[in-house]
């Protein structure tokens, strides 16, 4: 367990260190403090994505869908970094794992539960990370040829993009008692799109970037590299100030 542990410390002190990618926080260094081994990092005052779900799905729908193209593409840009560059999952993408920055900026963080594959043909194949934003062959690895890949950190971003559109986590909530129902939902059924994200009153661009996705067969599931091509990323407003709408949201807190 101490050596696991440790070689967790030693892959998020790399990443951090190492990091030649805008939308990855950074590392000044790492120092030891009475036995303990800090990291020091990039301060993002925005907070992470999760604070500002609620304000992202109340705005109205134009807004709404910048925001969450501004905000995907830089995750996106990270991302491709992560699996074409560094050759890392991340595991554990969440909105608690994205932070935001008054000047527009995009992050990821926590890279304690990483895990770097020689090449895009290598897996994964442990049980770590957050279990309700997990892929289907996460879950059930049996489903998965050789394990999960870079594949499932896309499964992640999906979720997170519909949790920030709805203002709420999509699937029933779960605690301890129901973790089974909800593992075999992930892994039986399609999400359920048209619920979550009705044609009606969801761009037609939107609901495609989220459902390539969330396809639960990872083979088929778009890569970073792809979803960076995507319409509802080329195709989002460049004069969108995101900085602006991160400083209209702290402001208030910060002026307290």
């Amino acid at each position: 367990e101490t050596r696991a542990k440790r070689a967790k410390l030693v892959t998020e002190v790399k990443t951090y260190l190492t990091a030649e990618c805008i939308n990855i926080v950074s590392s000044y260094g790492t120092f030891v403090d009475e036995g303990m081994i800090k990291i020091v990092l990039e301060y993002m005052d925005g907070g992470s994505l999760l604070s500002h779900r609620a304000a992202v799905a109340g705005e109205t729908n134009e807004v709404k869908m910048q925001l969450l193209a501004a905000v995907a593409h830089q995750i996106v840009n990270g991302l491709d970094y992560l699996h074409a560059e560094r050759h890392l999952v991340h595991r554990d993408l969440k909105p608690e794992n994205i932070l935001l920055s008054s000047d527009g900026t995009v992050k990821i963080t926590d890279f304690g539960v990483s895990k770097e594959v020689e090449s895009t043909l290598a897996n994964c194949n442990t049980f770590v990370g957050t279990l309700t934003y997990m892929s289907p062959e996460r879950i059930d690895t049996l489903r998965a040829v050789a394990g999960y890949n870079y594949a499932a950190d896309i499964w992640s971003l999906g979720i997170i993009l519909v949790e920030c559109a709805i203002g709420k986590y999509p699937y029933p909530a779960t605690n301890p008692e129901q973790l089974l129902d909800h593992m075999n939902l992930v892994c039986e059924s399609d999400p359920p799109l048209d619920s979550w994200l009705p044609p009606s009153s969801t761009p037609g661009p939107f609901r495609d970037f989220v459902a390539r996705c969330l396809v639960r067969d990872q083979t088929a599931r778009a890569t970073a590299a792809e979803l960076a091509a995507h319409p509802f990323l080329t195709g989002r407003d460049p004069n969108f100030d995101l900085s602006q709408w991160v400083r209209d949201q702290i402001l208030p807190a910060s002026s307290l």
